[in-house]
């Protein structure tokens, strides 16, 4: 009876627990090697972006995606190969009231008569400049502010 009952819990544990794990993300291989560094921060953020591919690239570009107003200057490379170090600085402009901005940097590959591979890494950096809620100039009618006794001024 016990057997009946301790298997019945792993089952019933199991199917709980299986549908969870067949959802989680698969690992994604960094191909490109793709290491990202903030220089500097301010209106304009500069960002190095190195790349040590353990696959060879017919091509990569560094792509500006969401929140980027600008990116300068261009940073691509043709036949990237294994082992090798490639280096860019580009400086990116945030588009005005954009929280983040995210940078692409996109490695193409294939062979004759095959369909191309494209590798993405998506580089994505907080620009501070999120759109912030200011408190009501006037205070809403019927509140009134008490300051606690306990309270530091």
């Amino acid at each position: 009876m016990r057997w009946k009952t301790l298997s019945t819990s792993l089952a019933v544990a199991a199917a709980l627990v299986l549908p969870g794990l067949s959802l989680a993300d698969p690992p994604q291989a960094n191909d490109l090697g793709a290491l990202f560094k903030v220089i500097s921060k301010g209106a304009t953020t500069t960002v190095e972006i190195r790349l040590k591919p353990a696959t060879a690239f017919e091509a990569v570009r560094v792509e500006a995606a969401s929140g980027v107003a600008s990116i300068t200057p261009p940073c691509a490379f043709a036949q990237v190969q294994v082992g090798g170090s490639y280096v860019c600085q580009v400086d990116v402009v945030p588009k005005a009231g954009e929280s983040s901005l995210t940078l692409n940097v996109v490695g193409e590959k294939g062979e004759p008569g095959k369909a191309k591979v494209v590798e993405v890494r998506h580089f994505t950096l907080g620009t501070g400049q999120g759109t912030t809620a200011h408190a009501a100039s006037a205070p809403t009618p019927g509140l009134t502010l008490t300051q606690d006794a306990n309270s530091r001024k």
